[in-house]
């Protein structure tokens, strides 16, 4: 099969989100940004369902079989496959991904990549201490890796303490 251009890939992308979510493109920028982050699994196989069939001349019926033809792919095919549905899983203008599981929140509901950050950090830290009690995190001023001219109390350094007694 010849490759595609950035251009029909990008074509392609628009006919399976069209196939799948057939008013994805009437919605405002926020409810498709909070649709990609959220996407239900079924249309995340559906879309990439037609997008093995338009990039590669894969058809597949299952998730099983998916995952075996992309078992399969060399480097340049994962690749290309990766770059599409980037497309429609990433936020903002550069198609942002974070590749973590965040429970049932998403990034979108962080103001800041700093507050996502100190939520995984929070769930890390309580994940590594097999701790049944929430760990809380606060924030202490100052950081010896403040960029050039930034004010010192707009820094914070992660301290964790657990909620219900004992020690970290």
């Amino acid at each position: 099969m010849t490759e595609l251009s950035a251009r029909q890939r990008e074509a392609a992308l628009r006919r399976a989100i069209i196939r799948v979510q057939p008013k994805y493109y009437s919605w405002s920028p926020e409810a498709q940004e909070r649709y990609r982050v959220t996407m239900p699994e079924q249309d995340r196989f559906r879309i990439k369902q037609a997008l093995l069939q338009a990039l590669f001349g894969i058809r597949v019926n299952t998730e099983e079989s998916m995952e075996a033809a992309i078992d399969d792919f060399d480097d340049a095919r994962q690749m290309r496959l990766n770059e599409t549905m980037l497309l429609i899983l990433g936020v903002g203008a550069d198609s942002f991904y974070l590749n973590e599981y965040t429970d049932d929140k998403t990034i979108l509901d962080f103001p800041t990549l700093y507050d996502y950050d100190h939520d995984d950090h929070c769930f890390q830290e309580q994940a590594r201490k097999g701790r049944k009690s929430r760990v809380c995190c606060e924030t202490l001023p100052g950081t010896p890796l403040l960029p050039v001219g930034a004010p010192a109390d707009r820094w914070r350094l992660p301290l964790c303490l657990p909620v219900h007694g004992g020690g970290l």
